[in-house]
């Protein structure tokens, strides 16, 4: 129903091979700001961490650090 660029990341989640991080915010949406602000500390915390990658995906690629 989203639309086309929303279908990766449904694929994604319903994945079993990827653990995804649960959400602290209450309720069922998130403003645009704290989703910035969450990713941003994950990235920060997880760099530090050795054996933990992150994946994002831009212009319809993936980029793993």
């Amino acid at each position: 129903k989203l639309g086309q660029k929303y279908l990766v990341t449904a694929r994604i989640a319903k994945n079993s091979r990827f653990d995804l991080i649960p959400s602290t915010h209450k309720g069922a949406y998130a403003d645009d700001f704290m989703v910035v602000q969450r990713v941003t500390l994950h990235k920060q915390t997880n760099l530090n961490v050795p054996g933990i990658l992150t994946m994002h995906i831009s212009n319809h690629s993936y980029n793993i650090e």
